[in-house]
């Protein structure tokens, strides 16, 4: 599975620079407002989304088919584009982390809270995996094309369920602090490891049942 893996990141190399730039962007349009840590979840969101790139590759190049005579199995195809995934969203948060860094030294705002800012990586790290691992499935069942169409469920679905799950806990009388936040925050990667799990299977499912 390792070159698999090593096949999706030397593919997508030639978007470095790509993706520096829009990193870039985003520091010039959120440092000078004093809004660094939302380029951590911006950051994270926009590379864990390159996993649909590799797929593009992949089509255009009809490597499953030659896949699927080399010493691997569909669920070894299916894991390598997880592990993937996730060396992207960590990027992305590394990333958007470097930049709310950077914003803090040139904007001189107080003492960098080493402690927000992790939970602040954790929380985009899960934001990333859910949005990320949701979008394989879709573009395992119905190809990079029409999946772009149906992509905005990757992102509605989640946004929907953590919003009511917030909805019930503020009906059900519990307040959310800045330490009940930061808490939940960092039970995140807990959440993202359940999710993760879910749609890995789900993709498997989807993936053995694909014709070649």
């Amino acid at each position: 599975m390792k070159s698999l893996i090593l096949k999706d990141l030397y593919n997508i190399g030639h978007n470095v620079k790509s993706l520096a730039f829009s990193v870039l962007i985003l520091a010039c349009g959120f440092i000078p407002t004093g809004n660094g840590q939302e380029c951590v979840y911006i950051s994270t969101t926009i590379f864990t989304m390159m996993i649909i790139t590799t797929f593009n590759f992949d089509e255009n190049c009809k490597w499953n088919h030659y896949a699927m005579v080399m010493p691997v199995s569909k669920k070894d195809i299916v894991a390598s584009k997880y592990v993937v995934m996730l060396i992207f969203a960590a990027a992305g948060a590394a990333a958007g982390i470097l930049v709310d860094i950077v914003g803090a030294l040139l904007t001189k705002s107080a003492d960098i809270n080493k402690e927000t800012m992790l939970a602040n990586a954790a929380a985009a790290f899960f934001v990333g995996i859910v949005f990320g691992s949701m979008a394989i499935p879709l573009v395992l069942r119905f190809g990079t094309e029409k999946s772009r169409l149906l992509m905005f469920v990757s992102f509605l679905v989640p946004s929907a369920l953590i919003f009511g799950i917030c909805k019930l806990l503020s009906i059900a009388g519990v307040e959310f602090t800045d330490a009940l936040i930061i808490r939940l925050l960092c039970f995140s990667p807990l959440l993202a490891a359940v999710w993760l799990y879910a749609m890995f299977r789900i993709s498997c499912a989807v993936f053995e049942r694909r014709e070649i």
